[in-house]
């Protein structure tokens, strides 16, 4: 077992197509420009 964090994630769309995301130890790669996208939506800066 590693040291690390999972993480999860589920977006869906307004036609009801849902598609999920997850990972362990790792971020997906330019999960910085998703997490900035979030905060401009007005979502809290919880990843810094």
């Amino acid at each position: 077992m590693l040291d690390g964090d999972g993480w999860e994630l589920m977006v869906c769309l307004s036609d009801g197509t849902c598609i999920s995301f997850s990972g362990h130890n790792d971020h997906p790669e330019r999960f910085g420009d998703f997490t900035s996208a979030l905060i401009k939506l007005g979502f809290p800066d919880f990843w810094a």
